[in-house]
C-alpha cells in the first residue's frame, strides 16, 4: 500500500515545481523554462511506481523543494526586520511617554533618544527598500537554479 501511495506523491511534484514557476513569474519577474514530465497511461500501476521510485529527477525536486523550508524562515525573519522594524523605530516618539521602551539595553526616556531612534528607522527603512529587493532577487534565483537543476 505504501509504495503507490509514495509513486503518486512523486507524481504530484512536477505540479509544484509548475506552481514554482508561476509564483516566480508574478512576485520576481524571472521566467523559467517549463517543468515537463513523460506520462506513459499505457503502463500498469506497479511499472509506473517503479518508474516514479527510480527516476532521479524527483528525488532532485523534493530536495530543492524540502529547501524550500529553511529559506522561507529565513525570508519570514528578514521581512519582519525590514517592513515591521523601521515603522516601529519611526513611532518611538510617539510612543515613548506611554510605553516602558529599550532599544539595546537603553532606556528611552527623552525625546532625544526618541527622535535618534526616529531617525534611525527612517534610514533602515531607506536601506530595507533596497535588501529587501536583492533578498527577492535572491530567493527568484534559488527558484530559478531548483528548475535549471531539475529540468537537467
Amino acid at each position: 500500500m505504501g509504495v503507490p501511495l509514495l509513486a503518486n506523491v512523486l507524481r504530484t511534484t512536477t505540479a509544484f515545481l509548475q506552481f514554482e514557476r508561476v509564483q516566480t513569474k508574478i512576485y520576481v519577474d524571472i521566467t523559467t523554462d517549463p517543468c515537463v514530465k513523460a506520462v506513459n497511461p499505457n503502463v500498469s500501476n506497479w511499472l509506473q511506481a517503479k518508474k516514479e521510485l527510480l527516476n532521479r529527477r524527483n528525488w532532485i525536486a523534493i530536495g530543492w523543494l524540502m529547501l524550500k523550508f529553511p529559506v522561507g524562515i529565513l525570508s519570514l525573519i528578514s521581512a519582519t526586520l525590514l517592513y515591521v522594524a523601521p515603522p516601529v523605530l519611526i513611532a518611538v516618539p510617539f510612543l515613548y511617554p506611554f510605553i516602558n521602551l529599550s532599544f539595546m539595553g537603553a532606556r528611552v526616556d527623552t525625546l532625544a533618544k526618541a527622535v535618534m531612534l526616529s531617525a534611525t528607522g527612517v534610514v533602515l527603512m531607506m536601506v530595507s527598500y533596497w535588501l529587501a529587493d536583492r533578498l527577492a532577487r535572491w530567493i527568484g534565483g534559488y527558484r530559478l537554479q531548483m528548475i535549471k537543476h531539475v529540468n537537467r
